[in-house]
């Protein structure tokens, strides 16, 4: 104030923002004092300036909304009937489309898992011992006992110990992996209606039997380091003997080994010592496998039952039943040929009366 006067400053209508403010400031040091206000009247000062903006501002999420366009309000215009529509409901209808909402989602997830592929996976069964099964889905391992059944699936590989494991693949094919091996399910898979299953034996056996011929479209191959066998409808096992060298057998029906670029067949009773660096050659099995028996894998026909005895003789103590469909080893034979010895139901081997 001066001379009791009151001065306005006068309003800058134009663009220049700068003069603006500098007339401010020269108003603003003409009109304070250069003496400090006392505390009390700061602090009244203080809440005075905090009041106004409480009461005159416009809140920021008023003034930040966006302006909502059609299809927004056309939405929320929906929404809000849908709303009330519900709310009319009584406590029967309320229930019944509860419902039929949860019935919608069933049917809903149960197309999704029809079109959604499923990975592949074989039985495998656990005998006579220990086995370890390594996952490659889950970079974990476990120890499977006798008697245990587990699912295998593509890249999944298993150890042996004193146990072997029993695969069921196909109808009427099984692979029985012997003890002391180390093998991998290399792969698995269904193309054009058939299952196509190959086998890594990295060290130990694998018996294969394949009790019917394969389809068209199925592929049931076994791989050692560098040799490739591969066969339809036969009895036949293969033993990684070292890293260089593998021994193919065939108990029955033909076998196609294939060691680089050259391949060779064989029968039954023959076999072939795939060395590398060597000829493929074709020789009379020479008992090598199992000490000097050639054991049979054999499957029990649709309902038939057998019992098995702990010796040659039914007065023995019976120690299992096989039951049909089941396949075995056969691991001896009586002099008579009227008893085989099977192996294995639940970890046991047993006698069995053949005629």
């Amino acid at each position: 104030m001066v001379d009791g006067q009151q001065q306005r400053p006068e309003t800058n209508t134009g663009t220049d923002v700068r003069t603006d403010e500098d007339a401010l400031r020269s108003l603003f040091a003409q009109r304070l004092i250069d003496e400090p206000l006392p505390t009390a009247a700061l602090d009244r000062i203080t809440l005075r300036v905090l009041d106004v903006v409480r009461t005159n501002l416009v809140p920021t999420e008023y003034t930040l909304r966006p302006v909502p366009d059609r299809a927004s309000r056309t939405i929320a215009a929906n929404f809000e009937r849908a709303r009330h529509w519900l709310r009319s409901l009584t406590s029967n209808q309320s229930l019944l489309l509860a419902g039929a909402s949860a019935l919608a989602v069933l049917l809903l997830f149960v197309a999704i898992s029809r079109i959604t592929p499923r990975p592949l996976s074989i039985t495998a069964e656990v005998s006579g011992g220990d086995a370890t099964v390594l996952s490659l889905h889950s970079d974990k391992f476990r120890v499977q006992g006798d008697g245990d059944v587990i699912k295998l699936r593509q890249g999944d590989q298993i150890l042996t110990g004193e146990g072997s494991v029993r695969l069921s693949h196909l109808a009427n094919q099984v692979s029985i992996i012997e003890p002391g091996a180390h093998v991998e399910l290399t792969r698995l898979d269904e193309t054009d209606g058939g299952r196509q299953l190959a086998l890594t034996v990295r060290d130990g056996i694998v018996h294969s039997q394949l009790n019917s011929p394969l389809q068209p479209h199925d592929l049931y191959v076994v791989n050692t380091p560098g040799v490739t066998v591969s066969a339809v409808g036969t009895d036949f096992t293969v033993e990684t003997v070292s890293e260089g060298e593998t021994l193919v057998t065939s108990l029955s029906g033909y076998v196609r080994v294939a060691m680089a670029d050259r391949a060779v067949t064989i029968g039954p009773g023959e076999e072939v010592d795939a060395i590398q660096g060597r000829s493929l050659t074709v020789q009379a099995a020479d008992g090598r496998y199992d000490g000097g028996l050639l054991p049979r894998l054999v499957t029990i026909g649709t309902g038939s039952e057998l019992q098995l005895y702990a010796q040659p003789r039914t007065d023995s103590a019976p120690v299992g039943r096989l039951s049909a469909g089941r396949s075995v080893t056969i691991q001896a034979e009586d002099a008579g040929g009227n008893w085989l010895q099977v192996c294995c139901i639940l970890g046991k081997s047993g006698w069995v009366k053949m005629r």
